[in-house]
């Protein structure tokens, strides 16, 4: 059961490892097409861009909802506006 488990864990650091570089992947690109610097101080994984508008990721179900394409709701602020092209 042990090796099993072992086996899980090494699995799931793999897709980990995948997922990260994905995300690392589309940031060059960003980085290519748009000038911007993959290490740009406006990159922030605790934001996402609702309505065309950076907006920040709480714990509440409002920016859940947000995330997972659901319309939002009135309680949703942004942080700035930022254009979307």
């Amino acid at each position: 059961m042990e090796s099993l488990n072992a086996e899980i864990e090494k699995c799931q650091g793999f897709m980990l490892r995948i997922n990260e570089e994905s995300f690392n992947q589309g940031l060059r690109q960003a980085a290519f097409f748009h000038g911007i610097p993959a290490d740009d101080s406006r990159y922030d994984l605790g934001k996402d861009v609702v309505n065309d508008r950076l907006v920040s990721l709480g714990e509440d179900a409002d920016d859940a909802s947000q995330v997972m394409g659901e319309p939002p709701t009135d309680s949703a602020q942004p942080d700035e506006t930022i254009d979307v092209i």
